[in-house]
């Protein structure tokens, strides 16, 4: 309740969505950071994952757990060389956007099935039109549109 979304601008660059490599502790050759997903999984963020048509397959085949319609949605990690399950918090959404226009891949026919798909045609010119009023806001003007 009252959380801020999180965002993830642009998912054709996912390696740091799971998890990140961060200056080691001394003595360390490396160390792992939890990565945007994890930490919205876990704080009940929504996280907004733009242009996922761009994003490699396999890195969007491991969401499609957390895209289930049922309670304790998890995620398995090996990335940080040990085996660890995140379970989501109660609060936590997953928004996925495309631009078929943008070109890119498809996305797989099991994460389509559970996601909505919400498709916006672009505006017919003829028919309607953005108009500036005088105090600056835009306001539509054409067919379809309430007086």
């Amino acid at each position: 309740a009252g959380r801020d979304p999180v965002l993830f601008s642009d998912l054709s660059r996912a390696r740091n969505l799971l998890s990140r490599l961060v200056s080691p502790p001394a003595g360390s050759p490396f160390a792992w950071s939890d990565g945007l997903l994890v930490r919205a999984m876990e704080a009940g963020h929504w996280l907004l994952l733009t242009r996922c048509h761009t994003c490699p397959g396999s890195v969007l085949d491991r969401l499609n757990p957390l895209l289930e319609r049922r309670e304790g949605r998890t995620l398995a990690l090996g990335e940080a060389g040990e085996d660890r399950v995140v379970t989501a918090h109660p609060d936590f959404r997953l928004v996925l956007s495309m631009d078929r226009c943008d070109g890119g891949g498809e996305v797989s026919r099991a994460m389509r099935n559970r996601c909505v798909e919400v498709c916006f045609l672009p505006p017919d010119p003829a028919e309607s039109r953005l108009d500036r009023a005088p105090d600056g806001t835009l306001t539509a003007v054409g067919a379809g549109v309430p007086e």
